[in-house]
């Protein structure tokens, strides 16, 4: 018994770490993003380090809202599934089919929202309505990043990891979706990158 006790107090505080290591990486993500952006338009070192400022207290407001709620929850792997679902899904309404990339992600996002909210034991419907709604804005970015689907699926796997692991960042605040889907797709960005 005091070995269950002390391997679930271990689990937790692992799984804690993690979620901590996710978020300084989505951090680490927005600031090269915001940088990029920054940096083209003006090369000069008051940029870079009004780009890094402004980083660093968007950094501090996810620590703050991170560590303020101490109790961590991880939300079922079955999401990953119901996110590289619908990321497929909506490339397909959008490649295939023609939809554009608007129609099939809101269509996909309004055809969800009318299943009823009757969760079980193992899978959460909400949260499942939440992947799907993330991994369709995956699939919008199939017509201008890339039309291969095994990259949008390890885009939207990658997504579905950190939405795992998100369930207690920045709850009640808007683009949280979207955030993590733009996430996904630039770290499969990085290995697609990596691996040509």
């Amino acid at each position: 018994m005091r070995h269950q006790q002390q391997f679930n107090i271990f689990f937790k505080t692992l799984l804690k770490n993690l979620s901590l290591i996710a978020l300084l990486s989505v951090f680490l993500i927005q600031y090269l993003f915001l940088y990029h952006i920054i940096i083209d338009e003006n090369n000069n070192w008051f940029t870079a380090v009004f780009c890094l400022a402004l980083c660093l207290l968007i950094g501090l407001a996810y620590a703050y809202f991170f560590l303020r709620k101490l109790t961590f929850i991880l939300i079922g792997f079955t999401n990953i599934f119901g996110l590289m679902g619908a990321a497929l899904l909506t490339s397909f309404l959008n490649l295939e089919m023609g939809l554009g990339a608007v129609v099939s992600s809101a269509g996909l996002g309004s055809l969800v929202s009318f299943i009823p909210n009757k969760s079980s034991k193992y899978i959460d419907i909400n949260n499942l309505k939440l992947a799907v709604y993330c991994g369709s804005f995956i699939g919008m970015d199939s017509n201008t990043l890339s039309q291969d689907y095994s990259f949008i699926a390890l885009a939207s796997f990658i997504s579905g990891l950190y939405f795992c692991f998100s369930s207690n960042w920045l709850n009640g605040f808007g683009g949280k979706l979207g955030t993590l889907a733009f996430t996904g797709v630039a770290y499969a960005l990085f290995i697609n990158f990596l691996t040509t």
